[in-house]
């Protein structure tokens, strides 16, 4: 049938009724540094276009499938809808697993025991193996 559900066959008029549309979902996994759209229901073996646009500095940072693997760096990102429910996620900032610049270099260390002291104090007690004293460990 073609994308209509609709075809002329041996001079009949036939129509599939059948839902043959697919939907494709975007995963924006940093709303707040950006929009995406293309997100919808369409036709397996049309042409889809979906777009980021970044809100502020954060770049985006691809299209990727649910397994975690990129598809695109372009954006606007054109592909053909595949023949199943199709999800791609994208996001904005830093690449994953890079690194982000903070501060200057070279640092020097801090001396200064009044320094110290005054830092230590608002800080608390740093965490050991044995007490984490309040802190997260993120691994």
């Amino acid at each position: 049938m073609g994308e209509n559900n609709l075809e002329i066959v041996g001079g009949r008029i036939e129509f599939n009724c059948v839902d043959n549309y697919r939907t494709l979902s975007i995963v924006n996994e940093t709303p707040a540094a950006g929009s995406v759209s293309g997100a919808g229901v369409y036709y397996p073996g049309t042409s889809v276009t979906v777009t980021a646009t970044p809100s502020g500095s954060d770049e985006f940072q691809g299209w990727y499938d649910t397994l975690g693997t990129l598809k695109s760096m372009d954006n606007p990102y054109t592909f053909t809808m595949p023949g199943e429910d199709y999800t791609l996620s994208t996001f904005f900032g830093p690449a994953k697993g890079s690194l982000k610049q903070m501060g200057m270099y070279p640092q020097t260390k801090v001396t200064d025991t009044t320094i110290i002291s005054a830092l230590n104090g608002k800080g608390g007690l740093l965490p050991t193996a044995g007490n984490l004293q309040t802190w997260t460990d993120y691994g």
